[in-house]
């Protein structure tokens, strides 16, 4: 019996990973997305900022040089601008490729500096404004042909290149405009808290305290309750292939009716994740282990990635029979 037949029940935690890694075993080649992004990131260029923080470190000195009261001998710049430079000197601009927060491809390598001797430096405000905003459409657009891949196999059984080539593009729209709400609603959020936190630099050092430890709880809170209700928005994009809010309503629909179960299979993920990125991490030490870790965590994410969309799938088929109150927010356009 196919994967997609057999996700319309409402199967467990432990059966939705088993058909998650079966979907996975049906189109090993997705794999290969990626492992080979993976691989490029750890052998091919680095791009590295290092010019342009230089170029900033060298005007906040400048702008401190007569401010005593924060700089009284110059050591706390300078080892503010050593920690800032070794920061920009380790950080890949090519990891931008897997660090958005909609559609992402799994990887490694991303967290540590490419293995290679090519280094490209930024020098520039606007060649580094320009990079990061093609860095990361081209992450989106690469994780929107991953994940469509992936939701082909799970709802069709099978997978279509000609169909997801048509459909590309309204993944990639979709995706592009959750992440725009997200950062929109985050700004709304921050503005204001951050309003508060200036203001109370008026009130004396222990208001200044207590603001900034409830400006950073309330950001801490409000990021776990939206990574938690909108954990399956991408999944709904591609899989349901609806736009952004309608994404989003789903997401939430899917989470509040089975709140335990979802929790469940989100703190599940991310502990067969961490422990893997464990083992992944102890065996790096050469590049053999590298690329057993590359693989490894390429299946391993890919196969976590089609049963996060399996359990999706089978709790919208849930909804989609129970009600009319349902109906107003599964109905398509």
């Amino acid at each position: 019996m196919r994967v997609a037949e057999r996700s319309h029940s409402k199967p467990g935690l432990i059966d939705v990973l088993s058909l998650g890694f079966d979907a996975i075993n049906h189109s090993l080649w997705i794999v290969a997305i990626p492992m080979l992004l993976d691989l490029f990131l750890w052998r091919g260029p680095h791009i590295t900022p290092l010019p342009l923080f230089q170029k900033f470190m060298d005007w906040y000195q400048a702008s401190l040089s007569g401010a005593e009261v924060f700089a009284p001998n110059g050591q706390r710049v300078e080892e503010l601008r050593q920690t800032a430079e070794a920061a920009a000197a380790s950080f890949n601009m090519l990891s931008l490729l897997v660090t958005n927060f909609v559609a992402n491809v799994p990887n490694t390598t991303a967290g540590r500096p490419a293995d290679t001797t090519l280094v490209l430096s930024v020098g520039s405000e606007a060649g580094f404004a320009l990079l990061f905003v093609f860095l990361e459409l081209a992450g989106l657009a690469l994780g929107c042909l991953y994940l469509g891949l992936i939701a082909q196999q799970v709802r069709d059984g099978r997978v279509d290149l000609r169909r997801l080539a048509a459909k590309l593009g309204s993944y990639f729209g979709s995706a592009l405009a959750l992440g725009l709400i997200i950062l929109a609603v985050a700004l709304a959020l921050i503005v204001p808290l951050t309003g508060l936190f200036v203001a109370s630099l008026f009130l004396g050092a222990g208001a200044v305290q207590a603001a900034l430890g409830l400006v950073v709880t309330a950001i801490y809170f409000a990021t776990i309750w939206a990574l938690l209700y909108l954990f399956f928005a991408s999944d709904a994009i591609v899989v349901s292939e609806v736009g952004a809010t309608r994404a989003i309503l789903l997401s939430v629909l899917v989470v509040g009716k089975n709140f335990w179960s979802s929790l469940g299979l989100i703190l599940l993920t991310l502990l067969i994740l961490s422990g893997t990125q464990v083992i992944w991490s102890s065996i790096s030490y050469s590049p053999w282990g590298v690329m057993a870790g590359v693989l490894g965590n390429a299946y391993v994410a890919s196969g976590l990635t089609a049963a996060g969309m399996l359990f999706y799938r089978s709790r919208i088929a849930g909804l989609e029979e129970n009600g009319n109150y349902q109906q107003r927010f599964l109905r398509r356009k």
